[in-house]
């Protein structure tokens, strides 16, 4: 059954074992995943130091899909919402507040331990923002993850690749 906000989910940075039905690895990063009918609880998971992502639905390589970035800093965990704007490069997802959108993120948490990095994070299946692609119960989506090194929104990933995911 998927997580709802009480016992079964939170976003403190530590994936239990029954919290996510679903998960799929790239590029070094495992994505845990689960979904009632509004809202995507998630996980991301990687041995870094550095900045988890994942992006949801892309159109041409990067171009249009929902990102997710997160990292922790000094044990302070950042997530933030991006959208991509074009296929590749350096500044080919700013966040959705630069763009003229929201920030969607509800709740994220995440911890830095033993050399690997966990974001954990809530989000709208559908916000409203032009900015998030809106995903659908019973469908499937391509998701881009990677990782990087930096504690920052801006270093390039060390790792990434794409997988599939498809929401109960």
């Amino acid at each position: 059954p998927p997580p709802a906000d009480g016992p079964g989910w939170a976003a403190d940075g530590l994936i239990a074992s029954e919290e996510y039905p679903h998960q799929t690895e790239a590029g070094g990063v495992m994505l845990y995943w689960a979904n009632d009918a509004q809202f995507l609880y998630a996980g991301l998971e990687a041995e870094t130091r550095g900045w988890v992502s994942v992006g949801f639905d892309p159109e041409n390589r990067m171009k249009g899909a929902n990102y997710v970035f997160g990292y922790v800093k000094d044990g302070v965990a950042f997530a933030e919402d991006m959208f991509g704007t074009l296929p590749a490069g350096f500044d080919s997802h700013p966040p959705d507040v630069q763009l003229g959108g929201t920030n969607d993120l509800l709740e994220y948490g995440g911890v830095e331990m033993g050399g690997v990095t966990v974001i954990e994070f809530k989000m709208p299946l559908d916000s409203g923002d032009v900015y998030d692609r809106p995903l659908s119960v019973g469908s499937t989506y391509v998701v881009l993850l990677a990782q990087g090194s930096g504690d920052d929104l801006t270093s390039v990933h060390s790792a990434r690749g794409a997988s599939e995911i498809t929401l109960d």
